[in-house]
């Protein structure tokens, strides 16, 4: 058990229990915000079962103590650092420097207040929002919200890794955008999301290539299979001109973090589900072929994660990903008495805290995730 769990010394049973109760109270607030917008007939309507959603994530992640989270301690010292901005706006595109608008937001709290603390309520703001507004424009009553518990995962993460996680909350919204039709809103936030945080510029393929890949609002499945297939070739022969352009820049670190396909077990298995979801139906939806295409560009970026050591890449669409369980558990469920329905619930379930632990144990041994809140060690 403990070879494939691998429980390193920061984990901590009590405080994974709390994030595990976050997750599901995030996911029957969710449910009911769905279900109230479904009878109201409103569609993408913030409800006071998203709000509390929101608080659900927001109050643990703004009121934690600053030894949760590897990076926390680092993200403090930018903060009591940051007295003045030293940014180079020439060189804005190239990955030399602090990335600006992380600049911009540390100098501006900075100006405000010395208290660091101010920095965990703005970033938590805008982390936890980004959540709950890809919630209400991908996920509706008919949708099974079960995976939703696993937004546990990212969410802990984010206590960590606040400035890509802060990244990670614009990419969302850009691909709220892009399935409202958005498409330069989407492009903007990509841009955003980049000077927050480098390694994002890889959203800006995903919006292209969705772009290339919808006919007439339908997925197409010989596009996508095609531009695939184009961009695993472009990484692969691209592999040593990547490694060079990453060893120049600030991010030169990541050469050396490696990685595994066991370790990376889940986008396999969500790469699996998508090609199931395309064989068996077309889809026609927005929001299920954003998720499906976010699903394929996953697991083409286990490429450079592997053989680079890039491995933020493959965590951006976290999101999408449980979007992808959903809708396969729609499949699942079809054709089911109500006796059937109940016992593949408890088996999706079964799953989705299988994961979580999976997750967040190895995080534990591997990055040394201090899961902090309840303090054992």
């Amino acid at each position: 058990m403990n070879r494939l769990f691998e429980f390193g010394r920061y984990w901590n049973s009590a405080s994974f229990l709390f994030y595990i109760f976050i997750g599901v109270c995030v996911c029957v607030c969710c449910q009911k915000g769905a279900r109230l917008n479904s009878r109201c007939g409103r569609e993408n309507a913030l409800n006071k079962f998203y709000f509390l959603a929101f608080l659900s994530m927001f109050l643990p992640f703004a009121f934690r103590d600053k030894t949760v989270g590897t990076d926390t301690v680092e993200y403090i010292k930018m903060f009591d650092n940051m007295t003045h901005l030293s940014i180079d706006w020439k060189e804005i595109m190239i990955p030399h420097q602090e990335e600006p608008l992380f600049q911009l937001l540390l100098y501006l709290l900075r100006i405000i207040t010395n208290d660091y603390r101010i920095l965990f309520f703005v970033s938590g703001i805008i982390i936890c929002s980004a959540y709950i507004v890809f919630i209400i424009h991908f996920w509706s009553e008919e949708d099974i919200f079960i995976p939703l518990i696993a937004i546990c995962v990212p969410y802990t993460y984010s206590m960590s890794a606040m400035r890509s996680s802060i990244a990670v909350a614009f990419v969302l919204l850009s691909l709220c955008c892009l399935k409202t039709g958005k498409r330069k809103w989407a492009l903007l936030l990509c841009l955003a999301a980049y000077w927050f945080h480098y390694t994002t510029i890889v959203n800006i393929a995903l919006v292209i290539l969705y772009r290339l890949i919808v006919v007439r609002g339908v997925v197409s499945k010989r596009k996508l299979y095609f531009h695939v297939i184009l961009l695993a070739v472009a990484f692969f022969a691209s592999i040593r001109v990547l490694v060079i352009y990453l060893a120049s820049s600030r991010y030169r670190y990541y050469l050396g973090a490696g990685g595994s396909l066991i370790g990376n077990w889940a986008i396999i298995f969500e790469l699996f589900l998508a090609i199931v979801l395309l064989k068996k139906r077309s889809v026609t939806d927005s929001k299920g072929g954003i998720c499906i295409v976010c699903a394929f560009y996953t697991s083409l970026l286990l490429i450079p994660s592997l053989l680079m050591g890039a491995y933020r890449l493959t965590s951006y669409y976290e999101m999408p990903m449980l979007y992808v369980w959903s809708m396969y558990a729609k499949l699942f469920y079809r054709k089911s008495s109500v006796e059937n329905r109940f016992l593949k619930s408890g088996i999706i379930l079964l799953f989705v805290l299988f994961y979580c632990l999976f997750v967040m144990s190895r995080r534990s041994a591997s990055i040394g995730f201090p899961y902090s809140l309840f303090r054992s060690y």
